[in-house]
């Protein structure tokens, strides 16, 4: 139960990376991608920061959340 925001948002962000960019409609606003990946981003890093809060490393989770953006 610890880890279900964590585990949530990181399906969901799989989910919307691996859609194929064909199959994505065109809003017709540019840069709107880039708003997308920093809220889906900016979501996971609140929920890891959420569940690993008594044992959190600043570094880690900043070299995790490189290695999986």
């Amino acid at each position: 139960m610890k880890y279900i925001p964590t585990a949530f948002v990181t399906i969901l962000i799989l989910i919307a990376v691996l859609i194929p960019g064909s199959k994505i409609p065109d809003v017709g606003f540019g840069g709107i991608d880039k708003l997308a990946h920093f809220t889906m981003f900016f979501l996971w890093s609140l929920a890891i920061r959420y569940d690993f809060q008594n044992n959190f490393k600043w570094v880690i989770g900043w070299v995790v959340g490189l290695t999986f953006s």
